[in-house]
């Protein structure tokens, strides 16, 4: 079962990893136990909770990179995802609709904190910047504006 869930990331973020125990840990599946909040909702734990904050810097380090290297289109792009967890937690729920034990996921800080971890992880999986950017180009390409 977790294999299946590791290739349908990996296909996903169009990125195949050398370690895939960073999949689970991105996706809180590692072992640990879920943490919830007083209503009852899934929180990050701590380890995802730091490649969601490695995720959002790379994604802000895209986005600046964007914008002063004058790529409209990949800025604004980047810059309006960056700019909402909103639209962010779209890419999250893109990822997970084909993985239904991962519906809890419901509120918006989780799957855009899902979105994030899973960039973290493909960093910490290879630590290059070009392979990180296509798999923010591949997330990005999963996000559709309303």
């Amino acid at each position: 079962m977790l294999d299946g869930i590791v290739t349908v990331i990996q296909l996903k973020l169009g990125y195949t990893f050398i370690e895939p125990h960073l999949v689970l840990i991105a996706l809180n599946m590692h072992g640990a136990s879920r943490k919830k909040t007083q209503k009852g909702k899934a929180r990050l734990n701590t380890t995802q909770r730091k490649l969601a904050f490695l995720g959002d810097s790379l994604l802000r380090v895209v986005t600046a990179e964007s914008k002063l290297w004058s790529l409209p289109n990949s800025y604004t792009l980047h810059s309006q995802v960056l700019n909402s967890n909103r639209n962010l937690a779209l890419v999250g729920q893109k990822i997970v609709e084909e993985l239904p034990h991962l519906e809890e996921r419901t509120s918006v800080a989780s799957l855009a904190g899902l979105a994030e971890a899973l960039i973290g992880a493909v960093w910490m999986d290879c630590r290059d910047m070009l392979l990180v950017k296509g798999t923010i180009d591949k997330l990005l390409a999963l996000w559709k504006p309303n």
